[in-house]
């Protein structure tokens, strides 16, 4: 049995394909903003890694310590991290950041 397909106008394919460019745009903001954000903590997680002379999971634990305990995003923290020519220590624990 041949299932019939109803031709569909050219303003309900416009509309469909609108649609779709617009998910498909949102998905592509997502991804580079996840991308960045991975590479900012990769950047962050080498330079405490070399600079406290300790594994790579090390680096991240000790900068999602530091996030935690700030109660900030890791990526912010990393940031941090990485503006201060990669010194952990240079980051003040205890301390949340001021907006």
């Amino acid at each position: 049995m041949e299932a019939q397909s109803t031709p569909r106008s050219a303003e309900t394919i416009s509309d469909s394909n609108d649609e779709l460019m617009e998910r498909l745009s949102l998905e592509n903001a997502q991804l580079r903003h996840a991308l960045d954000s991975r590479i900012v903590i990769e950047q962050a997680k080498g330079s405490i890694s070399a600079r406290s002379n300790v594994p790579v999971d090390v680096a991240f634990e000790m900068l999602r310590a530091v996030a935690r305990n700030r109660q900030q995003k890791i990526t912010d923290v990393a940031a941090e991290v990485i503006a201060n020519g990669g010194r952990l220590n240079a980051v003040r624990v205890g301390a949340a950041r001021r907006a």
